[in-house]
């Protein structure tokens, strides 16, 4: 993954450089050098990425499968 697809990744599934690096246990810094390509993306965090996205489209999935049985939460 280059610099600019893992930026893109990132903001779509974290709001600032600062909450994706807490979420990671790294300093804000390390991961801007990821995102300039000072430093390649470990394939860890590329895992890491996927499974996030993964999730997210598994929670729409699964929203969406809740609302169309009409099942509430009253």
């Amino acid at each position: 993954m280059n610099a600019l697809q893992f930026t893109e990744r990132r903001k779509k599934l974290f709001r600032s450089q600062q909450a994706a690096a807490d979420a990671l246990g790294i300093t804000q810094q390390a991961l801007s050098n990821w995102e300039t390509g000072r430093r390649e993306v470990p394939l860890i965090v590329v895992k890491f990425f996927e499974c996030l996205e993964k999730a997210e489209e598994v929670a729409k999935g699964l929203a969406e499968a809740i609302y169309k049985a009409g099942i509430g939460f009253d």
